[in-house]
């Protein structure tokens, strides 16, 4: 089994439970796809007992803090995460669009602001005309991160404000909000 070097010689924070090259693969796989069945299927462990498996690791105090070491080591930091609010803030359509005005997917500029993507959905159809040509039209939509959340998150976290009890149940347009100097904003 060819595993990443990265994560090679994975240690538990207890260092009296020594991992198997099983519980090391499960740890791995468990990373990538989130699904402890799947990971224990891509472990080597048997089909029909993956998903048991996969569940009992997973109650295994010293995988699970295997697992919380290598996740911290190779997830989001606290600044990429606000990097990529900020970057969904300030995102915008431009780079998705030609100078014509048309959507694409394939420029340098869309490639690199991929991240700004939310949603992509195409539709392709087929039509002959009366003459008989075929002719295939592909139909792009896209959706980016919202902006106006990722600028509340950002407020949020810059501690400009807090959500007040009950702002979820609220409608958006009449959401309040507690400023640090104790002001209520209504919304």
């Amino acid at each position: 089994m060819e595993q990443n070097p990265t994560y090679n010689n994975i240690e538990p924070a207890d260092k009296t439970s020594a991992l198997t090259e099983r519980e090391q693969a499960f740890i791995i796989n468990y990373c990538q796809y989130r699904n402890a069945a799947r990971a224990a299927r891509e472990a080597g462990y048997s089909a029909k007992t993956a998903k048991q498996i996969g569940y009992e690791n997973l109650t295994k105090p010293y995988i699970v803090s295997a697992l919380s070491t290598l996740m911290e080591a190779h997830g989001m930091t606290v600044g990429e995460c606000i990097g990529r609010l900020t970057a969904w803030a300030r995102g915008s359509m431009e780079p998705f669009l030609t100078k014509r005005g048309e959507l694409t997917l394939t420029s340098v500029d869309a490639v690199e602001n991929r991240h700004l993507l939310k949603k992509v959905k195409q539709k392709k159809t087929t039509r002959t005309t009366p003459s008989g040509e075929v002719i295939e039209e592909l139909q792009t939509e896209i959706e980016l991160h919202d902006a106006k959340d990722a600028v509340d998150k950002m407020l949020q976290i810059h501690g400009r404000y807090k959500q007040l009890p009950g702002d979820a149940n609220q409608p958006k347009e009449m959401q309040g909000y507690k400023l640090p100097d104790g002001t209520t904003i209504i919304f």
